[in-house]
């Protein structure tokens, strides 16, 4: 009897245990706009470049990211209603790993943030309209539980802000040529005033250790 007591409260533990991974999903964010700014590398400045930032606020590591942009247009059909897709090139599509939001604290740590560019073959102002639209499709796994959770977020034409990220695991965009006036609502600047532009951005990049940046 007393085995038999053990092996169910064997399987109840596990199921328990079980059930409590299964809750363990990723705590990922995606920017609700797309930067537009002058590319960081030297070779290609001056161009525009444009971006979509993603963080991971949870406390665990977030792996196996894996990434797709594609310009979107619904079209009315006989039988109803049907989607067609064009594909949007990235920089990067996908990325091994996001850090914990703990890991902003130590710049050697994996990073918890992800800066994804995006790169349209003519202006993306001129590529999304009324009728077609950006969609950004982000898949990420929990480190520790395994679980994958898969999201989308469509953008418009009016989500194409001037600007950058801000630094760290902020969302929001900021234009620096205007000394980190703020375009896109949200906090304060992390970094106090300094009267040089140039210094402004280079701060902002060291403070961000972002990860596929152009």
């Amino acid at each position: 009897m007393e085995l038999f007591l053990g092996f169910i409260g064997g399987l109840i533990t596990s199921w328990v245990f079980w059930k409590y991974l299964h809750f363990l999903k990723p705590n990922v964010r995606v920017s609700q706009v797309i930067s537009k700014s002058p590319s960081y590398d030297e070779e290609r400045r001056g161009q525009t470049v444009y971006r979509i930032k993603v963080v991971n606020l949870g406390t665990r590591q977030v792996i196996n990211l894996s990434a797709q942009t594609t310009l979107t247009k619904i079209v009315n059909v006989a039988d109803g209603q049907r989607r067609m897709i064009r594909k949007i090139e990235l920089k990067s599509d996908s990325q091994a790993a996001l850090g914990s939001r703990i890991a902003i604290k130590d710049m050697w740590r994996i990073p918890p943030m992800w800066v994804v560019v995006v790169e349209p073959n003519s202006p993306l102002e001129d590529l999304v309209n009324e009728d077609w639209k950006l969609q950004f499709t982000l898949s990420a796994q929990d480190a520790l539980s395994g679980t994958t959770v898969v999201q989308r977020v469509t953008y418009d034409k009016q989500q194409i802000v001037q600007g950058d990220f801000r630094s760290g695991l902020s969302l929001d965009v900021f234009d620096p040529t205007q000394y980190g006036t703020q375009i896109h609502p949200g906090e304060e600047e992390e970094f106090e005033p300094i009267r040089s532009k140039s210094k402004i951005v280079r701060k902002t990049h060291q403070s961000d250790n972002r990860i596929g940046a152009d």
